[in-house]
């Protein structure tokens, strides 16, 4: 099922701005490589934007396959999960940034302020991730959503 619905984007979006991180995951030769990230998103919910060291297999991975996904979630690691945890799938593709890196950079700085160094780091890529669409997902249901 597809939802365009003001719900479904609502429940995407406190989900993604009520987390710190979120898990990334790339492929290289059809393996999945998965690592944690600090992001920030665009108010829009078509962006997401993290920082990366080029000299990792997390940047070569998506240097050679743009493709990623990402989960985020609000589960406590409490069994009450069970009925009150829901994750986000975001699906995209991502590509370092050139034009708007210092405007990228200045928002992770300003969530993550203890990032600052290493995303002002000169081997410090800006990533993009321009999203596709979500799966919002509990215990029971899985929805496909689309931000317009």
């Amino acid at each position: 099922m597809v939802l365009r619905t003001s719900k479904g984007v609502a429940a995407v979006r406190n989900i993604i701005i009520n987390q710190l991180f979120a898990v990334l995951t790339t492929t290289n030769a059809n393996q999945p490589h998965c690592n944690l990230i600090a992001f920030v998103i665009t108010d829009n919910l078509k962006t997401i934007v993290f920082a990366t060291i080029r000299n990792t297999q997390k940047y070569i991975n998506l240097v050679q396959n743009p493709l990623v996904s990402l989960l985020i979630d609000n589960r406590t690691n409490q069994p009450s999960d069970i009925s009150n945890a829901s994750a986000v799938t975001v699906f995209g593709l991502a590509s370092e940034v050139s034009d708007e890196k210092a405007r990228y950079a200045d928002q992770l700085i300003q969530r993550y302020p203890r990032l600052a160094e290493f995303i002002k780091q000169a081997d410090t890529a800006i990533v993009t991730i321009s999203i596709s669409h979500y799966l919002l997902s509990d215990f029971h249901n899985t929805k496909r959503i689309k931000v317009k």
